[in-house]
Parts: C-alpha cells; sequence; structure tokens
C-alpha cells in the first residue's frame, strides 16, 4: 500500500476541525462539505488522484506511479471517504491513519509540500473551490505543524519540518 502524499490530502481533513469557515461575525460556521457537497468532493478527488499519478517522480516520489488499478480504485475510495468525513460530511471512512499509511514511504518536506501545492490546490481550483475557502477552509489542516498534525504525521524522511516532534 503505498499511498504516499495522497493521503496528505486525506490530509486536510483531520486538522480542520470538520473543515468549517466563517463568513462574516454574523454568520454561523458552514462546512466545506455542506457547502461543496459530495459531488464536489469526488471531482476534487479524482483530480488529486490523476495530477498525482502524472507527477513527476522527482516531486512526489513513486508511490502513485507504481500503483495497480486496483490500488487506485482502493486509493480513490479511501480518500474520497476520508476527505468527506474530515470536512463535515458522514463517517464512511474505513481506511488507516495518516501516520500509518505513510509511515514507510519516506515522504519528505519538499514532496509533502509539492503535493500540496501542485497537486492539491490545483485540483481544488479546477474543481471549482474559491481561494478563500483554500486559504482559510483547507489549507488550515495539511501546513499546520504540531504534534499529530497531518503535515508532521506525513513527513517521515529527512529533516522534520520545524514545529514537528
Amino acid at each position: 500500500m503505498r499511498f504516499l502524499i495522497l493521503s496528505t490530502l486525506v490530509l486536510f481533513a483531520v486538522g480542520c476541525g470538520g473543515g468549517t469557515t466563517t463568513p462574516d461575525a454574523g454568520t454561523p460556521a458552514v462546512t466545506m462539505y455542506s457547502k461543496y457537497k459530495e459531488a464536489g468532493f469526488v471531482a476534487v478527488n479524482n483530480s488529486i488522484i490523476t495530477k498525482a499519478a502524472a507527477a513527476p517522480t522527482a516531486s512526489v516520489g513513486t508511490s502513485f506511479s507504481t500503483l495497480t488499478p486496483a490500488q487506485v480504485d482502493k486509493l480513490k475510495t479511501n480518500l474520497g471517504a476520508f476527505l468527506i468525513k474530515a470536512y463535515g460530511g458522514p463517517d464512511n471512512y474505513k481506511g488507516a491513519s495518516i501516520k500509518s499509511s505513510h509511515a514507510a514511504l519516506a515522504i519528505t518536506e519538499a514532496q509533502y509540500d509539492y503535493f500540496i501545492t501542485e497537486v492539491v490546490v490545483k485540483s481544488l481550483k479546477e474543481n471549482g473551490v474559491t481561494d478563500d475557502d483554500i486559504t482559510n477552509g483547507f489549507a488550515p489542516a495539511v501546513t499546520e505543524k504540531k504534534a499529530g498534525s497531518i503535515k508532521c504525521d506525513t513527513v517521515t524522511s529527512g529533516t522534520k519540518p520545524t514545529g514537528c516532534p
């Protein structure tokens, strides 16, 4: 199971506190799931997987390029369910934790950062996610650097990002 950094996207999820954003002081928080619905998450998920598979291995490693069609299908299912759960939708995720699914993949901080900026952010934008929602709804969970954060649990090779234990 070489899910590399993709579970990284899965990544935003965990630290997002439900993926909420508050448009203004008088408006209740809205989950990213309630705003973009399941169809939006499926479209972004499919874009992420397509972009990750086509990304240069020098930038993301070999995890995506070595997946069999069956593994790609499993990744689509797991990542989609994880993202939906993480951003306020139903909890149908049955996969492993981010830390355990990335432990043996030797992901560097440079690979992680490339994956987020060149795969995830571009997939979000291409599927109609606003810059504000990317910055305030999705990004905080994947950029935070503290014990148990997605970035700290995903980067397993080289120097740990500043702020990670």
